[in-house]
């Protein structure tokens, strides 16, 4: 028996570890379709597309989706990549599908009576894994009793679930949610859901005896021991517990309602420091089990609308939970969150059982569930383009992640800072940094891309480049516009910039030299290297190559504004920004249009001002930079471009091995066939760092799904296995 475990870690100085302890969300989704006053099932092939199994699978019934989230030791890690999924599931569902948002199936359902149990419908569970390097440490002062490693570790998650039963009602009046009326008192019961669990006391006396419990319960046709609050979990593959227990978890939560993802981070938190107190506390006596397991299912069966006879139980529990936070943890969250659940405690209305079962009350299950339901969709459909759960990201972030989750790979954010990423699917490992860079380009090219001038030597055989030079001289600067570029139209630009592109100069056409010294020094100020290139007039296109293929082409078109014949420019520039996919750079895939100085100066070359009503249909251009930060725009054309361009991009991406990345090219006419002799092609820039958000959120045109196509290619052989997998079972 562990009977000193706390003192272990105090007297070791292991408290800091105990904050190392993981969780994870498993979360039953039961899909339902409204039509008219009933709820009907959707088929398979509705979720089939969602079923990857590192994050999901399929539950018992074809309508049911198991999701699981990573371990985490920060709950609020948790909890974004639980609202990261639950948002990529319902963007793949049809519009009139929804997530039931209850713990519970009402009969006014219309269905069978094997689908109005609350095990048919939606429910959460918290899977809670102990840090190894703590046990490790504690097995060496503690461990002299036990045969092996692995019999401590086993004995350390009986201890914990054995002092977990004791802690059973504190949770289930804290996540009880979806109150059932009780027929045979004609009142409600707190949780339809809980008071179908089942627990026997003397489960968790000895592995071998809970073995011994799940092998018989599973032979039964109503096995009321696996419908258990509490599990103890093996490794996957290992149902008779030969590598011993991986991690305990709970499963007595509803789902709540007034929550779009189910559970609140607060009672996530509730849940580990439970767990961790479970674990420091001496061993609960068998007295002490049985009279706790009295008050949770009394607990469970009283009214929610009538304040519970168990509250100063309720308030002395919280308080050894607060106790053992200041002891052990010293978190100055924790504690404020503790505080107010004890005030919680003597509020019966403030808990969610009461509030639902209020609306209950009002409007009944049925339509009180298909209204938070609507409710849940809207937010998960939020705008299309954000991922909630990591919407402080860039929006190449966010986008990348939807696709990682997607295909079920596991993730990892290696600098939070810098958004590096290490993704994973079985044994291969990449890395992918801001979204953008991966490992399919090697430091030379990079090294090659961040040099124009080695880049258009070695390109100047394959493809026409415009003139360019880089220096860090003033007086060259000056020699070179005189002899190469005073008639041209120039670009200049400081040689490193960031995406705020501050130091760029765009000029169409022929500028002075005070002009051209002026855009210097101010490119200049940004970095003592400057670009200076020639201006090359014509449409302006992308392509995006991936394994050394185009897989996408954009055209680039500047800011603009369409004319309806009544509205001022400046009234259809606000019209336009009103869109939910114009804000701020790389939070949204189009940039708030501006009416700045140099929209003023665009808009007097032709003959136009913000007060000016353009005709109906009448393009209004509102700057001459293409570039998104300029409040561009783009259209798909990979269908209609001559695919003679696409040889001439992978020649080019060939020759210089660009895997991955991007190419800037003016062309004349894209259905005319590319002809090197007359250079109707001519290479702007490459780019081993290509933005996505431009090819999958044109403002015309198809979205290319560039991200699932690139996940696809860093795991094609991992994902090609899964898909025989699946067609194998």
């Amino acid at each position: 028996m562990l009977t000193n475990i706390g003192e272990t870690i105090i007297d070791l100085k292991l408290q800091q570890q105990l904050n190392y302890a993981s969780l994870s969300i498993k979360k039953n989704i039961q899909f339902v379709q409204f039509t008219e006053a009933k709820a009907a099932l959707p088929e398979i092939a509705k979720i089939k597309a969602l079923v990857h199994e590192n994050y999901s699978h399929l539950g018992h019934q074809d309508t049911q989706l198991l999701l699981e989230t990573d371990f985490f030791t920060d709950e609020a890690k948790t909890m974004a990549q639980l609202k990261a999924l639950d948002d990529v599931i319902d963007r793949q569902l049809a519009q009139d599908v929804y997530q039931w948002p209850l713990s519970y199936l009402p009969q006014d359902f219309g269905q069978s009576a094997n689908h109005n149990t609350p095990f048919e419908a939606s429910q959460t569970a918290v899977r809670f894994a102990l840090p190894e390097i703590l046990l490790r440490s504690l097995y060496g002062r503690l461990g002299s009793e036990y045969d092996s490693y692995r019999a401590f570790k086993d004995a350390c998650y009986l201890h914990i679930a054995k002092n977990m039963v004791a802690e059973l009602a504190t949770l289930t009046y804290f996540f009880a949610a979806t109150p059932i009326f009780d027929q045979a008192n004609s009142r409600l019961k707190r949780s339809a859901f809980q008071a179908e669990l089942y627990l026997d006391g003397a489960l968790f006396n000895s592995l071998t005896n809970y073995r011994q419990a799940i092998r018989q319960a599973a032979k039964l046709a109503q096995p009321k021991l696996l419908n258990s609050p509490i599990f103890l979990r093996p490794a996957a593959g290992d149902p008779e517990f030969k590598q011993g227990i991986q991690f305990i978890e709970l499963r007595g939560l509803d789902l709540q309602p007034n929550v779009v993802d189910g559970i609140f981070e607060y009672q996530l938190q509730l849940v580990k420091i439970a767990l961790l107190n479970a674990f420091v506390s001496p061993e609960a006596t068998t007295v002490h089990i049985q009279t706790k397991l009295k008050h949770w299912r009394a607990l469970v069966g009283e009214d929610p609308l009538v304040a519970s006879a168990y509250q100063d139980d309720l308030v002395n529990a919280i308080s050894s939970l607060s106790y053992f936070n200041d002891k052990y943890l010293k978190n100055h969250g924790y504690q404020n969150l503790l505080t107010r659940l004890i005030a919680t405690a003597r509020q019966n209305n403030q808990l969610q059982a009461y509030q639902v079962a209020q609306s209950y009350s009002n409007i009944g299950a049925l339509a009180f569930g298909k209204t938070v339901a609507q409710k849940n969709k809207r937010i998960t459909r939020n705008n299309g383009f954000s991922l909630r759960g990591y919407s402080e990201k860039t929006l190449s972030v966010q986008h990348l992640l939807s696709s990682v989750l997607k295909f079920g790979v596991h993730y990892h954010f290696l600098n939070d800072m810098t958004d590096m990423l290490a993704l994973r699917l079985g044994h291969h490992l990449e890395y992918v940094a801001q979204g953008q860079k991966t490992s399919q380009n090697s430091a030379t090219l990079a090294a090659l891309l961040a040099d124009p001038i080695a880049l258009n030597q070695t390109l100047a055989s394959v493809v026409a480049i415009p003139k360019r030079i880089v220096t860090d001289s003033w007086t060259q600067a000056q020699q070179q516009f005189k002899r190469r570029f005073a008639n041209n139209g120039l670009i200049i630009q400081p040689l490193h910039q960031a995406d705020n592109q501050f130091g760029e100069h765009f000029f169409a056409e022929p500028i002075s030299e005070r002009r051209f010294k002026q855009a210097y020094l101010e490119a200049e100020d940004v970095d003592a290297h400057v670009m200076v290139t020639a201006y090359v007039p014509g449409s302006i296109y992308d392509f995006y190559i991936c394994d050394g293929q185009v897989q996408a082409v954009i055209e680039k078109v500047p800011g603009n504004v369409i004319g309806d014949g009544i509205s001022t420019i400046a009234e259809l520039i606000m019209q336009k920004n009103d869109h939910a996919d114009r804000g701020r750079w790389e939070q949204t895939p189009f940039v708030t249009l501006q009416a700045t100085a140099e929209v003023k100066a665009m808009l007097t070359r032709q003959n136009m001002t913000l007060d000016t009503i353009p005709e109906r249909g009448v393009q209004v251009l509102l700057s001459q930079q293409t570039g998104r930060h300029y409040g561009g725009e783009t259209m798909i054309v990979t269908a209609e471009i001559d695919t003679s361009y696409l040889k001439l991009v992978e020649k080019v991406a060939a020759h210089i091995q660009l895997r991955h990345g991007t190419m800037k090219l003016v062309i004349d006419n894209i259905y005319a066939p590319y002809q090197a002799r007359s250079q109707n092609a001519i290479l702007l820039a490459a780019s081993s760092t290509p933005n996505l958000i431009a090819f999958d959120y044109p403002a015309r045109g198809k979205a290319a799904q560039l991200s699932d196509q690139l996940i696809q290619t860093l795991f094609k052989s991992e994902l090609l296995l899964e898909k025989s997998h699946d067609n194998t079972r």
